[in-house]
């Protein structure tokens, strides 16, 4: 790819109009990740990987959309979350929600105005939006926002959308966190569910996705309770069977089979 194209590429993807879902929830494929929102004539709620870049094209999208300036704004966890914080929207005006683990983490002026603990609803324009903060599995930042009313559930780095999860063990992130996390939605007939990236998911596909993160704990957990060290488990290859559909993301293999390793043997936190 030549250098122009190169710039050229975020601004597009940026720049792209949303997909129409389900009856006024639209998403959003930025270069940050899955931005999911609700548009309603009374304004709009959106939740994803906020970024800069990709702020005011989603702006002039919902603008396209209502003529009402109210914006509800929950930034997700995610690889961008403490760089990118509120992305620009306070300035636009908006309301910026954050769970209150994430929140700590942002620089002073990156930070929402918002910090919430465990749960927060979200009711206007004939909508329910829900927003409940999960066991650590991504980290311990992890939220799922349930658009009751579209059938709807965005779970973000719960459900990467694209490979192996990223697992970040260094702020609370676990394996068996992460399975709790999606199994309520594994084998959902009713809802699709809307990970970091790519398109909303059928309940039989996070069944899918679910049962490979049982396998592979139970797996890596095995090896761990014999003696093995890191070393030893990503020699062995434990998720070999797995990586020619999993292991072409974000997330290479070995990483994953590293960050399972940690959440099996460290610590239980309180």
């Amino acid at each position: 790819m030549n250098s122009m194209l190169a710039l050229l590429v975020p601004s597009l993807l940026a720049a792209q109009e949303p997909q129409e879902i389900a009856r006024n929830t639209f998403l959003f494929s930025t270069p940050a990740g899955n931005v999911v929102a609700s548009i309603t004539p009374e304004g709009a709620f959106l939740i994803g990987a906020l970024s800069a870049s990709s702020t005011p094209a989603i702006e002039a999208a919902i603008a396209r959309r209502t003529s009402s300036p109210v914006r509800y704004v929950i930034v997700a966890a995610s690889p961008v979350a403490v760089a990118e914080g509120e992305a620009g929207w306070r300035r636009l005006g908006a309301t910026v929600v954050a769970q209150e683990a994430l929140w700590a983490r942002m620089p002073e002026p990156l930070r929402p105005q918002v910090a919430f603990s465990e749960f927060i609803k979200f009711v206007f324009g004939g909508e329910d939006n829900h927003v409940v903060h999960q066991q650590p599995g991504h980290s311990d930042a992890d939220v799922l926002v349930h658009f009751e009313n579209a059938s709807i559930v965005y779970l973000g780095e719960s459900l990467p959308g694209n490979g192996y999860p990223d697992i970040d063990t260094a702020h609370g992130g676990t394996i068996d966190g992460l399975i709790n996390t999606i199994n309520p939605w594994a084998g959902s007939g009713r809802n699709r569910m809307v990970g970091a990236h790519g398109p909303p998911m059928t309940g039989n596909q996070v069944r899918e996705f679910r049962d490979m993160l049982t396998a592979m704990r139970d797996r890596i957990r095995s090896l761990a309770e014999s003696g093995r060290s890191a070393e030893q488990v990503v020699a062995a290859r434990p998720s070999a069977e797995f990586d020619a559909r999993w292991g072409r993301g974000r997330v290479s293999p070995e990483a994953f089979v590293r960050a399972v390793y940690r959440s099996v043997t460290q610590p239980r936190r309180n």
